[in-house]
């Protein structure tokens, strides 16, 4: 009878969350709100019995009302922290919750709105998944205190197809761990992976145990079709064993390998491919911007194409010029393909005509679609150039020879594009010697050098919104360490992190003390103040966050 009850509630559960999915479908309108929001589950291989986050994200608006989120069956979603953030000098109000998983889930989360002064943002229909922790149970059996496990999405992906991995790193909280710089390791074959980055942190509960985890995040485009593996991931760490105390303080670690195991996924071939595709598998749009467009008829056009995705910028190849006639030359131009920041990628060309025309041609750009499971081709406009076809010189014939005067030595050769011809610099008649091109590329690569070595010395750091310098921000964390109240020591943490913009690595204990903060500071949550507890536990979190700040510091002048 005892077995029989956990049984009975976990069905009844199952059944809630079925229910609960097939009215959101009924319900689901096919034409969705333009999303004007972004949401991010963290991490998104959630567990049953496991702490995550997540966050929506309303971009250069500000909100006056909360997100409006629905009540989903097997998980607890808590408000624990709002704000405005800046991300790569954009400004942003951030929503943050807590997410506690009980039981499986598996539906799709609707969009969300949030009324802001500039009309409703709305998110993105996101697919959410929790699995059950099963595979947990078995990787810390044994009384295991460490172990990784790996998440990858379970349905099938294309060859060429970038997606999501998340190495989590579980530590029981009966240890006191020292986590090392480097990422967890691991062999693979037939895939490349992407930079390796430290990501959210929380608690988890297997096996009537606490422990904490770190995930560790990435992306994997898989080069080969088939049943890929990734063998059993390892990370180096060390458990401390004794702390002492005093100016000479010592430690004893004992040195730990987490391990975990072999994780496998399917990756399907691509169908065969049209003539017009580039190579790239993911969602893409396309945009072409004249950068240079001459008023005389038949000169050089300059042209900038940029392709922006969410698929391996490795495998974006150059769009292809739709000029059946034949009546345009193209050229690169300096760096003709630069993959920026986002991914995206941008292609720099110069075309020039070779027959009289006033259209510039559109140029294609093919890839596949992995959810639609089709190819498909984008297009750009053509663009009608400001030319008088009349006035075109004659393209065919031989340039002039330059008339000279006795005694007056014959004048160089001026270009409006000398990449793309001989270089202007070269007198006509005067051959330069060997030597001398040698002596003069010398010469310029050591000034080019010089500048780029003065740039990279002057380059200054980043303008974060930070207007403080390192003293300040020390005095403030004085203060924050100091015998003041709880108040006073958490607002000029605030302060210095705030300015110095840095992402918190433990966001649990940045979330705790930020709502302690603003609920001393600012009476905030209808005015109801931290119980006594929140404020122990804000005032054990201080430490911890002001050496994580000291060493931040450091950036500032």
């Amino acid at each position: 009878m005892t077995n029989t009850i956990p049984s009975i509630t976990r069905l009844l559960a199952w059944v809630a969350a079925v229910i609960w999915c097939a009215t959101l479908t009924a319900i689901a309108n096919p034409n969705d709100p333009e999303p004007k929001a972004e949401l991010l589950f963290m991490p998104e291989g959630l567990t049953v019995n496991q702490r995550g986050y997540l966050r929506i994200r309303i971009p250069d608006a500000r909100p006056v009302t909360y997100p409006e989120i629905p009540s989903i069956p097997g998980l607890n979603i808590r408000r624990i922290r709002e704000g405005q953030s800046f991300t790569n000098g954009q400004s942003s109000y951030d929503f943050l919750y807590q997410v506690t998983a009980m039981n499986p889930v598996a539906t799709e989360l609707p969009p969300i709105k949030t009324q802001t002064r500039d009309g409703d943002y709305w998110t993105p229909r996101k697919p959410l998944k929790v699995r059950s922790n099963d595979h947990l149970e078995k990787l810390a059996a044994n009384d295991a205190q460490v172990f990784l496990d790996v998440w990858t999405p379970t349905t099938p992906v294309y060859q060429r197809q970038s997606f999501p991995m998340e190495i989590a790193l579980y530590t029981t909280t009966e240890g006191d761990f020292e986590l090392p710089n480097t990422p967890p390791t691991f062999r693979h074959e037939g895939f490349s992976v992407g930079r390796i980055e430290r990501g959210v942190s929380g608690i988890s509960l297997i096996n009537g145990k606490q422990f904490n985890y770190t995930v560790f995040n990435t992306t994997v485009t898989p080069v080969h079709a088939g049943t890929l593996t990734l063998e059993a991931p390892s990370m180096d760490l060390a458990l401390v064993t004794h702390r002492a105390s005093g100016f000479f303080a010592q430690r004893d670690t004992t040195p730990l390998t987490a391990t975990g195991a072999d994780h496998s996924f399917e990756v399907k071939e691509l169908p065969p491919a049209p003539p017009e595709f580039c190579g790239a598998v993911g969602r893409y749009t396309m945009n072409a911007n004249l950068i240079h467009t001459p008023t005389n008829a038949g000169d050089a056009v300059e042209l900038e194409l940029l392709v922006r995705g969410d698929g391996d910028p490795e495998f974006v190849t150059e769009p292809k010029i739709q000029d059946p006639e034949g009546a345009w030359k193209t050229y690169n131009m300096g760096a003709s393909r630069t993959v920026m920041r986002d991914g995206s990628v941008v292609f720099n060309k110069v075309l020039r005509p070779t027959k009289p025309t006033t259209t510039l041609p559109s140029f294609e750009f093919g890839y596949f679609n992995p959810d639609e499971e089709e190819y498909v081709t984008l297009s750009t406009d053509e663009l009608e150039l400001p030319w008088d076809i009349n006035q075109f010189p004659d393209l065919n014939a031989p340039a002039p020879v330059p008339a000279t005067t006795p005694g007056i030595p014959p004048q160089p050769k001026v270009l409006a594009f000398p990449s793309l011809e001989s270089p202007s610099w070269v007198t006509p008649g005067q051959p330069i010697g060997q030597g001398a091109l040698i002596a003069t590329n010398v010469v310029g690569a050591g000034a080019a050098a010089a500048l780029i070595a003065m740039a990279i010395r002057r380059r200054p750091r980043p303008d974060t919104g930070a207007h403080m310098t390192r003293s300040e921000a020390l005095q403030h964390l004085r203060t924050a360490g100091g015998n003041g109240s709880l108040a006073e020591r958490l607002h000029a943490l605030i302060t210095v992190h705030d300015a110095l913009d840095s992402p918190p690595t433990d966001t649990e204990n940045w979330a705790l003390l930020r709502n302690v903060h603003d609920r001393l500071t600012y009476n905030t949550q209808d005015g109801t103040p931290p119980s006594q507890e929140e404020q122990q536990r804000a005032a054990a979190a201080l430490p911890a966050a002001i050496a994580e700040l000291k060493r931040e510091t450091r950036h500032l002048s």
